[in-house]
């Protein structure tokens, strides 16, 4: 529904055959690989055999991005040229022009951009360090998996994947505690309040200017708020329809770098298609966090409680980031294993261990006594 909603607002705000095709082709493609995943992977199997390939996949990637951050050289620029969407003045176009950090290049290996090649990375670990509960040479290989799918993070030298990938740790670590989840939630908003009243500034200007591991444009981040809410007039109601919205001029820019996937949606589909957006992520971690509370299988509980941490920490670098290109599909991929694993929950234990529980307690035989409590409350009901 909300991709349906986006596609509609964003033609409906530029009518036009370019309008058509490039949004005929984006729907195609996002819903094909939904499709795909929602309806291959339906069980333990597939989704155990889908991480595996990835993680081999993923970890000669992580391997070439070390290569390339340490040399300079990028071994898949010479496909540049056949990118027919690629602007004559992007990264991928002039690799040359491709800001080093610390003594380092950014990779991005076969990806459009650094960015999309590290938070890639990013957004497989919780399933890789998933392997670690099959048998064998999995559960061994899970641990060195897993380094290199960081490494291959580490290797674009860019704030938005280094932020993803701590975030990810962070809802990782808390899969031992989920109770802590609502208690952090509501500390993490009265400490936005506080900040923002102590600063005597947004707190998303505070949060930029301080949470930015690689220095950068952080500001910029802040400068785009800013512009989207003074604007806000200009595109509530269908976006911009992939048009540039004029906001270069908030950031001495000719035209606006979007580094924030909430605005980019915003700017493509107003906030009709920004509230089903953010409306799909809320329902795919609500349905994700209650599995972890009502299933019986400790494996469904771990592959619930992986998703939950990739899709929370896209939730956070969204923020700074905006995706395009693989990552998209991929993105869509994931909620389409989400929804697998929800139905397939249903189906499995459509019933909570509660109410299994009280179920079982409901229907044992009037004369067994478990205990002497028990004993009582029978010995009393009798002479009732």
């Amino acid at each position: 529904g909300s991709l349906v909603l986006g596609v509609v607002m964003y033609c409906l705000a530029n009518l036009t055959s370019d309008s058509l095709v490039n949004r005929g082709g984006y729907f195609v493609d996002t819903a094909f690989v939904y499709a795909c995943f929602r309806l291959i992977i339906r069980d333990r199997r597939g989704l155990v055999s889908f991480v595996k390939l990835a993680a081999v996949l993923l970890a000669p990637l992580a391997l070439l991005g070390a290569v390339e951050a340490a040399s300079g050289e990028y071994f898949f620029v010479g496909l540049a040229k056949y990118c027919r969407w690629a602007r004559a003045n992007s990264l991928i176009m002039n690799p040359e022009r491709m800001e080093g950090r610390w003594g380092f290049t950014r990779a991005f290996g076969p990806f459009g951009h650094p960015i999309m090649f590290g938070s890639t990375f990013a957004l497989f670990l919780p399933l890789v360090w998933m392997l670690r509960r099959e048998k064998g040479i999995w559960a061994f290989g899970a641990w060195p998996l897993s380094a290199l799918v960081i490494l291959g993070a580490l290797t674009s030298m860019s704030s938005g994947p280094w932020v993803m990938v701590l975030a990810v740790l962070f809802f990782m670590l808390l899969a031992s505690r989920p109770n802590w989840l609502k208690p952090l939630f509501w500390g993490t908003l009265a400490l936005m309040a506080l900040v923002s009243i102590v600063s005597n500034r947004p707190f998303y200007h505070v949060l930029f200017s301080y949470a930015n591991p690689l220095g950068g444009a952080g500001w910029h981040r802040a400068r785009l708020i800013d512009a989207a809410i003074d604007t806000v007039g200009q595109w509530w109601l269908a976006g911009f329809g992939g048009r540039d919205p004029g906001w270069g001029r908030y950031v001495g820019m000719a035209w606006t770098d979007i580094t924030n996937h909430y605005l980019l949606i915003a700017v493509q589909s107003g906030l009709v298609g920004l509230l089903a957006f953010c409306g799909m992520l809320v329902v795919a971690v609500r349905d994700l966090l209650r599995t972890v509370k009502t299933a019986r299988d400790p494996w469904v509980v771990a592959v619930a409680w992986a998703l939950f941490s990739a899709l929370a920490g896209l939730m956070v670098v969204f923020m700074s980031v905006s995706l395009f290109g693989q990552p998209v599909s991929l993105f869509y991929g994931f909620l389409g294993i989400t929804a697998s694993l929800i139905q397939w929950q249903r189906t499995l234990a459509p019933v909570t261990v509660r109410a299994v529980r009280r179920a079982a307690h409901e229907r044992k035989p009037k004369g067994v006594i478990l205990s002497w409590q028990h004993g009582r409350e029978y010995q009393r009901a009798r002479h009732v």
